[in-house]
């Protein structure tokens, strides 16, 4: 059992990635210019399609982040693999922690799902890797449609 500061990892890991390349022409990112929140300002940017009528037929949501201020030591978190897909061929996007990460579809002006931070706690680990282990190669699995 590892105790709190140091991990031992003793197996090869394999990454799987869907990186959503195709999408890439279909989809940009927008930075908001001011989200004022409980009176304080945060940093906002948000994906959405860039064909309006495209986003309208197929009911497609745009995803937003609104960003933690002091957290800017963080790059972006961006689990949706066409976000991540598009920051990596543009990154211009803020750095931080999102305090908030939401889906909002503007043809019902609903939100379909939410993430709130509620706590940001540093911790410090450091990772050993045995003698003769072999070093980690992440395997890229592309998809075709």
């Amino acid at each position: 059992m590892p105790d709190s500061e140091n991990l031992i990892f003793q197996y090869s890991q394999v990454a799987l990635s869907y990186y959503q390349k195709d999408q890439l022409k279909n989809y940009d990112f927008t930075v908001a210019n001011d989200t004022l929140i409980d009176g304080k300002n945060y940093d906002h940017y948000y994906l959405r399609s860039v064909k309006l009528k495209r986003e309208k037929r197929k009911n497609l949501s745009i995803l937003n982040w609104v960003i933690e201020p002091g957290t800017e030591y963080h790059l972006p978190l961006l689990i949706h693999p066409t976000a991540f897909a598009e920051w990596k061929s543009k990154p211009n996007l803020p750095n931080g922690i999102p305090k908030l990460y939401y889906h909002y579809n503007p043809n019902s002006g609903k939100i379909s799902s939410t993430y709130t931070l509620l706590k940001i706690t540093k911790i410090h680990k450091r990772i050993t890797i045995p003698e003769g282990c072999e070093p980690f190669v992440p395997l890229v699995i592309r998809y075709r449609n």
